[in-house]
């Protein structure tokens, strides 16, 4: 008799589509408005950017020519359109350029090594890592200090520990067609024979196509975030890490463009505010791209307590100075009639008032910082004017709102000026 298998129950398992991190969405436009339903105004930060459709760069060693037509393969495709250059390592120890050690471990996923020095290293070589028993190429984009950041992280070629060969070499650009041909679609590339010198590394530079964008992060901080070591730019456990840190939404979905963050109070007007934007893959194999971090300055505090003193065919206006920390100065602005017209209203300080400043002379007296008469008149006796301050930054615009404050010129100051 034959027994029938028994098998155990099933479990599924799911090899992930797209293995490489998103490329860094890229901001588009930085709005800031201000809510003037607070008394001294609140900023409104919107941030615009780019979806990506492509994951971050590539830097590939494919193998070694045989000198003859050879079948090569990339790691990852579908390959980006252009997206690629592929090079033959014709030197791999030249005399007089770069050649060092590395200073600290090179792990996979980090895109910046640290190396003894770096002497004849300049941004655009490409540089070999060598262990003694396995090897990397990479791309130079950056020189900071002791540090090479490199165009593409550090995948499967690593890990590369402290003591590794650091090294430029000389390469070849190859031109496809002649010298091989290459199917984006499956990363296969057929090189042609003779085009390679036998024992040569063949290398590729190249992109590919974003295929499981999941989601979009966004955080704030008031003090900016430090790089891990080993990276270029911020990363998602760098600003998790950080005691500092504000979620504002870690689920913004993957078309959609823009964040407002509503949530600044008065308290942070005129501060300088970091937000960091991620974009996230799908959950199964989730890779994160890096970090992008912009300085936002928020709208400066509106001016508080003004109030006006009227004179024969004068007004001094007077405010509270505003402790916002980036605040330059004050701009005076006058409207005829009860309600400021902003239409028709009129700068009337000729150059931006001083901080420390809290009042405004706006008659002929003041010689100083008021635009001449035949610019703006002088205040009439018996007319209405309406006064706004702002405050300034480099990120304000005056009619955001200010406060108001009417100056009336008193009839009986006329009268007793024409006795």
């Amino acid at each position: 008799m034959t027994v029938p298998p028994i098998y155990s129950n099933a479990v599924n398992s799911t090899i992930p589509l797209d293995l490489l991190p998103p490329a860094k969405p890229s901001y588009t436009l930085l709005q800031a408005t201000q809510d003037i339903t607070a008394p001294e105004g609140r900023s409104i930060i919107t941030l615009n950017w780019s979806v990506p459709n492509t994951n971050e760069n590539v830097f590939e060693l494919l193998g070694n020519s045989t000198g003859s037509a050879d079948t090569l393969q990339t790691t990852y495709d579908p390959i980006i359109l252009g997206s690629y250059t592929i090079y033959e390592v014709i030197n791999e120890n030249p005399s007089g350029l770069g050649n060092t050690n590395l200073s600290a471990d090179a792990n996979n996923d980090n895109d910046i090594i640290y190396v003894d020095n770096t002497a004849n290293f300049f941004v655009g070589d490409i540089i070999q890592i060598n262990d003694g028993g396995k090897k990397g190429y990479y791309k130079i984009i950056s020189i900071i200090g002791n540090s090479l950041v490199l165009s593409s992280r550090i995948l499967n070629s690593g890990p590369f520990l402290t003591g590794s060969v650091v090294k430029t070499v000389i390469t070849q650009q190859k031109v496809e067609g002649l010298d091989y041909t290459i199917d984006i679609l499956t990363g296969i590339i057929l090189t042609n024979a003779g085009q390679f010198l036998n024992g040569n590394d063949i290398i590729i530079e190249y992109q590919t196509e974003l295929q499981d964008l999941s989601n979009f992060a966004v955080y704030r901080s008031s003090t900016q975030i430090q790089k891990g070591n080993g990276y270029s730019s911020i990363t998602l456990n760098d600003v998790k890490n950080f005691s500092g840190t504000t979620i504002l939404d870690e689920n913004i979905d993957k078309t959609q463009a823009s964040y407002t963050d509503n949530t600044l109070t008065e308290a942070e007007n005129g501060q300088n505010i970091y937000y960091y934007l991620f974009a996230l893959d799908q959950s199964t194999h989730q890779n994160v791209s890096f970090g992008n971090e912009v300085l936002v300055e928020t709208l400066p505090s509106v001016p508080q307590n003004l109030t006006s003193n009227s004179y024969d065919s004068r007004v001094i206006i007077y405010w509270d100075k505003v402790k916002n920390v980036n605040v330059n100065g004050y701009n005076v602005f006058r409207s005829d009639g009860d309600v400021f017209d902003k239409a028709n209203a009129v700068q009337i300080n000729s150059i931006l008032i001083d901080k420390d400043t809290t009042s405004f002379d706006d008659s002929f007296a003041n010689t100083t910082n008021r635009v001449e008469s035949s610019v703006v008149p002088f205040p009439i006796n018996g007319l209405k004017y309406t006064y706004k301050v702002e405050s300034v930054d480099s990120t304000t615009l005056w009619d955001t709102g200010t406060a108001n404050q009417t100056a009336t010129q008193l009839e009986n100051t006329v009268a007793q000026r024409n006795l």
